[in-house]
């Protein structure tokens, strides 16, 4: 779990004025109080609503606290809307996608003079 947040941390980083091992250390660091924060709402969750069932948008593993579903296809199970695309293909199935790849295989669509999604070409 900290090795994928601190990767993810590192990738999602969009401007960083150190070098690329500072960013690293940083990304280490902050790692650590991701963790702490989501253990601390999962306490917080169980105790005050003992009863409920908790939902993740990551994969989880049987038997886990929380029950992971996915929103949209992807070809990486650990990618979330949050940090990705929609990329409709011509059947209209959409799936998520880096935003570069979304770029080389389709091209954006605008609602309102606002990027939505890609539409890959077809």
């Amino acid at each position: 779990m900290y090795q994928g947040i601190t990767r993810f941390l590192f990738e999602d980083t969009a401007a960083f004025a150190g070098t690329r091992s500072a960013l690293q250390r940083d990304c280490r660091r902050r790692a650590y109080g991701v963790m702490r924060r989501s253990h601390a709402w999962g306490e917080l969750v169980a105790r005050h609503h003992p009863g409920a069932v908790r939902l993740s948008i990551h994969p989880q593993p049987r038997g886990a606290a929380k029950f992971g579903i996915r929103l949209l296809a992807a070809p990486d199970v650990w990618l979330t809307p949050w940090h990705s695309c929609v990329l409709e293909h011509p059947d209209g199935r959409r799936e998520l996608r880096h935003r570069a790849e979304a770029e080389r295989l389709g091209r954006p669509v605008l609602r309102d003079g606002r990027p939505s999604h890609f539409v890959a070409a077809g």
